[in-house]
């Protein structure tokens, strides 16, 4: 009975018996490789442009490396770029030929599930207004070292925008004679809080006041939309 099957099948698809066996093993190897790939969730990866950095937004079924490389120009999407290639430039020493910033983010098993975003202000060169990006994103599952699928997410920055100075005089510069009970006020804010727009504030900006009686104020913005808090003289 086992041999009447066997031939069975042989003569459908005209293979040997051990032929059949490799092919499903095969196919099995493949099955087996297309589950192991981290898998992007909640429309992830995605890249929000800002006026002197990238925002970099991931999230995934399982913990995972992420590795990505900007370019200082639209990357063409078709073809894409093989996941090994996006791994490999990701480590690689900046510029390294049209990339000009790369690196790699660790998602941890406490982080499946959600949304990360890292902020990318540039390496071998700042990120800068009004310019075209590209950007190469693949993950790797840290468990079986199977990489996704790549992605290119092309964004083109927008201009610097303004910031708004809130102070208790009627234009900057302006002098006063601060006397008994009168107090100087100062305070950097986005404008508008109620509709979301760039702050224009980003790492390194350095403020300094003068308060006109000798007195001054200096602050450091250590980080993106770090503002200094506010500042009141008497």
């Amino acid at each position: 009975m086992q041999m009447k099957t066997s031939n069975a099948i042989s003569n459908i698809c005209g293979c040997s018996i051990s032929k059949i066996i490799l092919i499903s093993t095969a196919i099995i190897a493949l099955s087996s490789s297309t589950i192991a790939q981290p898998v992007w969730q909640n429309g992830t990866p995605t890249v929000t442009p800002r006026a002197l950095l990238l925002e970099l937004t991931f999230r995934l079924d399982r913990p995972s490396y992420i590795y990505y490389n900007i370019t200082r120009a639209h990357y063409p999407t078709v073809p894409l770029p093989a996941p090994n290639n996006v791994k490999n430039w990701s480590s690689q020493p900046v510029p390294f030929g049209a990339i000009d910033h790369n690196g790699s983010v660790t998602y941890n098993a406490g982080d499946v599930g959600t949304d990360v975003t890292i902020q990318i202000e540039g390496e071998a060169v700042p990120i800068e207004i009004n310019h075209d990006y590209g950007i190469l994103v693949t993950a790797e599952d840290q468990a079986t070292g199977t990489l996704s699928q790549s992605f290119v997410i092309n964004v083109t920055t927008p201009p610097c925008p303004d910031f708004w100075l809130d102070i208790n005089h009627n234009s900057i510069g302006e002098c006063i004679s601060a006397g008994a009970g009168v107090r100087g006020y100062y305070e950097a804010s986005h404008g508008n809080e109620i509709v979301e727009e760039e702050s224009g504030v980003f790492t390194g900006t350095t403020w300094h006041v003068e308060w006109g009686d000798g007195q001054t104020y200096d602050y450091i913005s250590m980080s993106y939309d770090d503002f200094p808090p506010i500042q009141l003289h008497t």
